[in-house]
């Protein structure tokens, strides 16, 4: 099988994520914590040289406070997570970041210490759990380019961070912007109960699963051939056409991030109990990548569930490779 070209590699990676509710969960948690929580680093320097009134090394001490604080969570991080639900440790996390901006903001040199330490330890739980989680979520085949966009978006959440409260202390002052990123900390801690990370997350099996039945071929398509249009017909008593269609939701994001594209379900309406699964993928190799290296344990049960609600829990495949016809 041929090499994945760059640019496609790079479409089917963005298409993997943004049709994976898990990941994009974890992403959504990296964004909540670091954009408020990059006010601390980026208005350090500024507490330090015009509220402690701290020379270079003064700012060294408090930079390497938070870095000290990232140093001994080591020592416990793997106990808490053995304890408590990851949930729970960003919930606590955020809330206990969201001590260090007011302890700036408020608080002496001194006393302001101990409160970084615990920041940076904080800070490090946190990263530590949604790296671990975004990685176990991830299969073998689009782990790099998972990663590469997790990254992205958090060191780009840091970065427009950084900015927007830079831009705030300007404009309203630095404690303004201080206790304003410790408030939407506090929010980041409570939105755990709305926006928590997704059941199963980095515990769904990401094995490659060998259901998809192979296509009965009478001619050996080229690797380039292509669009190949997939069908799959299902027939559905009446009673379970809404539960049929429901489940129908994660088997269309199945097939989309490993490769599909234009994803519909057809109702027929001749024969009211067949409903017809239709999508395309880009070349005949594409579509040896979802069959073969893609489709996981955790797809199969997606169509498993659907087929459950099917007539016999039967379905038929048929595949299309698109003509190129002159004008």
């Amino acid at each position: 099988m041929e090499r994945e070209h760059f640019g496609h590699a790079i479409l089917t990676g963005l298409l993997y994520v943004d049709n994976s509710p898990i990941f994009r969960r974890i992403l959504l948690r990296a964004v909540l914590f670091l954009f408020p929580a990059s006010a601390v680093l980026a208005l350090l320097p500024v507490a330090a040289a015009h509220r402690w009134h701290l020379g270079a090394s003064g700012y060294g001490v408090a930079l390497a406070a938070i870095g000290l604080g990232a140093v001994l969570s080591v020592a416990f991080a793997a106990r808490l997570r053995q304890q408590v639900s990851d949930n729970v440790l960003l919930a606590g996390s955020a809330a206990v970041y969201a001590l260090a901006p007011l302890a700036v903001a408020w608080l002496p040199f001194a006393a302001a210490t101990p409160i970084l330490v615990l920041s940076g330890a904080s800070w490090l739980i946190t990263l530590t759990t949604l790296n671990a989680a975004a990685q176990l979520s991830l299969p073998r085949w689009v782990r790099a380019r998972g990663l590469a966009v997790y990254l992205l978006v958090a060191t780009g959440s840091q970065a427009i961070g950084s900015y927007v409260w830079g831009a705030l202390a300007t404009r309203a002052g630095m404690h303004t912007a201080l206790i304003g990123s410790a408030v939407v900390l506090g929010v980041v801690a409570l939105s755990i109960f709305i926006l928590p990370l997704l059941p199963c997350t980095g515990t769904l099996s990401v094995d490659v699963s060998t259901a998809w039945p192979s296509p009965t071929l009478v001619f050996e398509p080229c690797p380039q051939d292509g669009p190949v249009l997939v069908t799959v017909r299902y027939q559905v008593p009446p009673a379970n056409r809404h539960d049929f269609t429901e489940a129908m939701r994660a088997v269309r994001q199945s097939r989309l991030r490993t490769g599909g594209h234009s994803w519909r379900l057809y109702h027929s309406v001749g024969q009211p109990d067949t409903f017809l699964e239709r999508f395309t993928v880009a070349s005949w190799t594409e579509f040896e990548r979802q069959r073969t290296e893609r489709w996981l344990e955790y797809d199969t049960e997606g169509v498993t569930k659907a087929m459950g609600y099917t007539v016999d829990r039967s379905r038929q495949h048929e595949y299309f490779l698109a003509l190129r016809l002159r004008r």
